[in-house]
């Protein structure tokens, strides 16, 4: 998942560089980014929105093991929480270890940081031996000068991408650690809640509805984000807008 596509090598010469009137109108008519992005946006308004529309607040208690219902939209847990608000409480969380995790990874992350400065490093070398690098170097101009002005604003895309995938695998091996019981015992993910669910069988007693929206809410949380990075892709590399 933290491995970028080989057609991410982005095309830098001046004849193939759009302008950004260009890249909006690419990217507008997109249907991957389009539809990676209004997938995501669904579940970042259901994140922000979740106290707002929620009938009620996860501390409330109820039935246990409610289906869900025009009441409980989501059924109930064992405990008697309504998992609609369990689970846009948990979105929230997802995106800020989302967050969290992709800032460090790129910058002061243990294992992550490394296969970042490599990627990165490649592509800079890439673009270095570009004509156009090598037509400013023959007017003279300043190494710095030539980094800043003509290297880093072509590398600008090439991290983006890289964020979204740092922030796409940091959120899944946050969920992964919860579901294993590996992370944060207080509090509420998605990941905390399926793993809540396997321990009180609630597949075994077809409590579909414990576990299953979690679930699909983490996939399409994931498959959103890295939809919009293919799309991305395809706006950024000319190569790619050509087939």
């Amino acid at each position: 998942m933290t491995i970028l596509n080989e057609r991410s090598s982005l095309d830098s010469t001046p004849a193939a560089r759009a302008s950004h009137g260009d890249l909006l109108y690419y990217a507008l008519h997109n249907k991957k980014l389009l539809f990676g992005l209004g997938l995501e946006l669904l579940f970042v308004l259901t994140a922000i929105l979740g106290p707002v529309i929620s009938p009620h607040n996860m501390t409330d208690y109820f039935t246990s093991n409610l289906p869900p219902s025009a009441r409980h939209w989501l059924g109930t847990d064992n405990l008697g929480h309504d998992l609609f608000a369990e689970v846009t409480a948990g979105l929230r969380v997802s995106y800020l270890v989302g967050a969290i995790g992709a800032l460090c990874a790129a910058f002061i992350g243990l294992t992550t940081w490394p296969w970042v400065a490599r990627a990165v490093r490649a592509q800079t070398f890439t673009l270095k031996s570009r004509e156009f690098v090598d037509l400013a170097r023959l007017s003279g101009r300043r190494a710095y000068s030539i980094v800043i002005r003509d290297i880093a604003p072509n590398m600008a895309s090439y991290l983006f991408l890289v964020v979204i995938l740092l922030f796409g695998s940091s959120m899944l091996l946050a969920a992964n650690f919860d579901f294993l019981g590996l992370g944060p015992t207080t509090g509420t993910s998605l990941g905390n809640i399926m793993n809540q669910s396997t321990l009180w069988s609630a597949l075994q007693l077809h409590y579909w509805w414990w576990f299953l929206p979690p679930g699909l809410l983490l996939t399409g949380m994931v498959a959103a984000l890295l939809v919009a990075n293919v799309g991305l892709d395809e706006v950024f590399n000319p190569k790619l807008r050509e087939q």
